[in-house]
């Protein structure tokens, strides 16, 4: 476990349970989900905080997708479906680390979970007013080769808290969550203006978000900013929860079937040796 501070803020790491964030709290209270020692016993990352979504987010359809000509297929990681790569399964390595900063990396060789190799690292960064991300992916195979990645942070849910984000459009689906047809928001689900979470169920990758989202606890205000590579967010409340998540995340869900049929999959295709990063802020104001 890696511990970070600073100012008011401070925050849990645990690189060998899948590069995860296990809390981050102000003065003490929960601004992400805190983890408890039997979440992360029993499921690992998504027991966690927030943890890494490489070299892909979200679900893919049949747990197969082609690339350039041949099929791939991968086993199911959650309820039947294979979701979220493999970063957030396997143990990363902390290569630096100081009182307010800390930088993780895994890297992959081929396997029946990913047939490419890549190697992936989180940069983060703890200031008195928030928390950056700067995530990066490197292709180490000798072809070219698909990427995506995000991070999959679960917010606290205290009773009253607020969400605000705009979208051009949101991604309908099918039974198994796989995006069938993008449309305007609906009303059920426009968080333009800001509103109470309680009361919405949402599983949903939104796209051409501005790179803004807002949550409101009663404690503090947070302000997720990223830049324009994060072009979807997939927002998952979940009925019944003391959490819930909001993922800024490069690709469309099941981005990697859509590579050349949909322009909005936003899947890097990385030669040789090519670098991708990205960065994400959290702001933090005490309320």
């Amino acid at each position: 476990m890696i511990a970070l501070g600073a100012g008011r803020l401070t925050m849990e790491l645990r690189p060998g349970t899948g590069g995860a964030i296990t809390e981050l709290r102000l003065d003490g209270r929960p601004l992400l989900r805190p983890s408890t020692p039997e979440a992360l016993a029993s499921l690992g990352a998504r027991g966690a905080a927030c943890y890494p979504l490489v070299p892909y987010s979200n679900r893919l359809a049949g747990n197969q997708f082609q690339f350039r000509g041949q099929s791939y297929t991968l086993p199911a990681s959650l309820d039947g479906q294979a979701i979220h790569g493999v970063g957030w399964r396997r143990p990363w390595f902390a290569v630096a680390t100081a009182a307010a900063r800390a930088s993780l990396v895994y890297e992959h060789a081929p396997d029946a979970d990913w047939p490419f190799a890549f190697r992936a690292e989180q940069h983060l960064a703890l200031d008195a007013g928030g928390l950056t991300c700067r995530l990066a992916a490197t292709n180490l195979a000798d072809h070219a080769a698909p990427m995506g990645f995000g991070q999959h942070p679960f917010f606290a849910r205290p009773p009253h808290t607020r969400l605000r984000f705009a979208a051009a459009r949101v991604w309908r689906h099918d039974a198994r969550k796989i995006p069938s047809h993008a449309t305007s928001v609906p009303a059920d689900w426009d968080f333009a203006a800001g509103r109470e979470v309680d009361g919405v169920v949402l599983d949903h990758c939104f796209t051409d978000w501005g790179g803004t989202a807002e949550i409101t606890l009663p404690y503090a205000t947070l302000t997720l900013t990223a830049d324009s590579t994060f072009r979807h967010l997939v927002v998952f409340i979940p009925q019944g929860r003391d959490c819930f998540a909001v993922e800024p995340v490069t690709n469309l869900t099941d981005g990697l079937n859509r590579i050349e049929s949909e322009p909005m999959s936003n899947i890097f295709l990385l030669q040789p040796g090519e670098r991708r990063e990205a960065s994400l802020r959290l702001a933090v104001a005490p309320r």
